[in-house]
């Protein structure tokens, strides 16, 4: 009797982390899939206060207006990427002119390196969590929210009329979506939730079953 409780419970518990691991294995197959022949655009605020949020736009559409143009007109990544780190220089210049320009003495950082992003959807482009290259312009402390864009291949420009920025190939999905990295949980968050839930529904099953087949043996 004990040997056939041990079996049942045994491949109760088989079931339960063969598809836990399925789906564990899903995400990670998704994270995989990261393209390097692109380069991020980061911003993050100085603070999340309406004033330093205001900014860290500001800053953003300051430093597309002066370069987008010019990255805009490159096909090559390796060729985007050498234009940037020639002008790492003139984009801290034109950021930190900016903060000065709106009143602030904010200390201002940029670099091109590799940075952790979420998982993230920006109009109908969706890229996996994971490292990947960007340029980060960080304002001040760095603790406020932050904003992204694809900046190669160029898929954010600034509309200056509106004063946002948004996609040149996908302007009208922009538009109804207005997807940004600030929503509060990424898709991968909700992933590793989802299968969270899951796999404490299938243990509790798993162990309900356990204890019905013990009882029945009672």
């Amino acid at each position: 009797m004990l040997r056939k409780r041990f079996a049942i419970a045994i491949s109760i518990l088989l079931f339960t982390f063969l598809m836990y691991t399925a789906a564990a294995g899903f995400v990670g197959a998704a994270k995989a899939d990261i393209p390097e022949d692109l380069i991020r655009f980061h911003v993050i605020a100085h603070s999340d206060k309406p004033g330093d949020q205001k900014l860290k736009i500001q800053v953003r559409d300051a430093i597309l207006e002066e370069f987008g143009q010019e990255l805009g007109n490159i096909s090559e990544v390796d060729e985007a990427r050498r234009l940037v780190l020639e002008n790492l220089q003139a984009i801290k210049d034109t950021a930190r002119k900016e903060i000065l320009t709106r009143g602030k003495n904010y200390p201002v950082k940029v670099e091109l390196g590799e940075f952790n992003f979420p998982t993230k959807t920006y109009g109908s482009f969706s890229l996996p969590s994971g490292e990947y290259e960007a340029v980060r312009v960080v304002i001040g402390s760095g603790e406020g929210k932050n904003w992204w864009c694809v900046l190669f291949p160029p898929l954010c420009f600034v509309d200056i009329s509106n004063n946002v920025a948004v996609e040149p190939k996908a302007a009208e999905v922009y538009k109804d979506s207005h997807l940004t990295v600030e929503d509060t949980l990424t898709e991968d968050e909700e992933i590793r939730v989802e299968i969270r839930f899951k796999f404490m529904e299938m243990l509790k099953k798993s162990r309900d079953l356990l204890v019905a087949s013990r009882d029945r043996q009672d």
